[in-house]
């Protein structure tokens, strides 16, 4: 059972490095391309090249006797492929598989065991705390089962008070999980709400947790902002339709909480370069510009260049480098648009996003870039991403 999944992995991501090759070929001939030099791991090249582990697989026959582990240490390490091409992994862990009753009972042992493996081959972690996402399959006590990524005691410290109308935590049911489970329907989940104070506190204290204790480590390369969903600049598992956000949540305030969870992580690492995935942003833009609100664009292009004044500092992310942002890009023959099955607001929020992306890289700038959509990787379990 292993060697054969092990023998598909290597497979599925072996092609996907293929095609990657040639994209680092295409994005040069719009900006040249440099190395971190502290991430480099082989050879002296413009792109540098990580995979997610794979989220959608559970252990075979494993009794976790309660232990919320969506992936276990294996799969990210022994059961993942060893290739020289590939410089690391982007290791995504929940909060609440790290910090499950409270704050000052967490177990950091997972991440640390990756840690090992993936240095001792020479190879580095981009590391991802999730303080929310879409409900994962864990494997508890010999059986699959749905767990929030962020902690019961975070949710629970998040209820208003008798005397207090502030709505800490909003109800939904997210159309999404990660991982596998066999049949059931996906249940109502609790999620935070992001413009609470308290919430931007609990965070401080994680952020500060993880400094303490990984701030400067030499297997890892970046560590991920954890905005929103799985550490990305989303704020709600309901999709970006207005009529589905939950009440109190406003663009400004979604600005404001990205400005103070960067302020955050920039205090706490002094040394550990961070990694900032923007995804609403340029939503926002693009939907301001076709209803005409340059308040809102301002808004979004005021956070773009926040993070530029933090370049040295910060690597600017995007998840979705595809066909349809294609016109963002310079000297580069572009297909026929709209490009079939995208939306005219899909379109506009992906040149929205090549936009800042190529900004920030004429800035002098580091990025990272997901080609899961240019490579198709929805029919793959493995996405990956590529800095330059």
């Amino acid at each position: 059972m292993k060697n054969s999944l092990c023998r598909r992995m290597a497979l599925r991501i072996a092609l996907l490095l293929i095609i990657s090759t040639s994209l680092h070929a295409m994005s040069s001939s719009a900006a040249t391309g440099y190395a971190h030099d502290a991430d480099v791991q082989t050879e002296k090249r413009p792109h540098q090249l990580y995979f997610y582990s794979p989220r959608s697989y559970l252990p075979d026959g494993v009794n976790q006797e309660g232990a919320p582990l969506a992936v276990s240490v294996e799969q990210t390490t022994t059961l993942f492929p060893l290739i020289k091409e590939m410089d690391g992994i982007i290791l995504m862990v929940s909060w609440n598989q790290l910090c499950p009753i409270s704050p000052d009972n967490c177990d950091f042992t997972f991440i640390d065991s990756v840690l090992n493996y993936w240095g001792s081959r020479g190879k580095k972690v981009v590391l991802n705390i999730a303080t929310v996402g879409f409900p994962y399959v864990a494997w508890v006590n010999g059986a699959p089962r749905l767990l929030n990524e962020t902690p019961q005691w975070v949710l629970d410290r998040l209820q208003p008070a008798p005397d207090n109308s502030l709505n800490g935590t909003y109800v939904a049911t997210p159309t999404t999980i990660i991982g596998n489970i066999v049949g059931g329907v996906i249940p109502s989940f609790v999620f935070p709400a992001y413009w609470d104070h308290r919430f931007v506190e609990m965070s401080r204290e994680l952020a500060f947790q993880l400094a303490r204790r990984y701030d400067g480590h030499p297997v890892i390369s970046a560590v991920r902002i954890p905005y929103g969903l799985q550490g990305e600049e989303n704020p709600t598992v309901l999709g970006a339709s207005i009529a589905k956000y939950p009440a109190g949540f406003t663009f400004a305030s979604w600005f404001n909480y990205d400005r103070e969870i960067t302020d955050i992580y920039l205090e706490a690492f002094k040394r550990s370069r961070l990694e900032a995935d923007i995804t609403y942003t340029p939503w926002i833009r693009a939907y301001a510009l076709t209803n005409a609100d340059p308040a809102f664009i301002a808004l979004a292009d005021g956070f773009v260049n926040y993070l530029i004044e933090n370049k040295d500092r910060i690597t600017l992310g995007f998840n979705g480098f595809s066909a349809i942002a294609c016109p963002a890009l310079t000297g580069v023959t572009c297909p026929e648009t709209p490009i079939p099955g995208y939306t005219v607001g899909q379109y506009n929020v992906e040149v929205a996003a090549m936009g800042y992306v190529l900004k920030f890289k004429a800035d002098g700038g580091q990025i990272a870039l997901e080609g899961g959509t240019l490579l198709n990787a929805h029919s793959t379990r493995f996405g990956h991403r590529f800095r330059s």
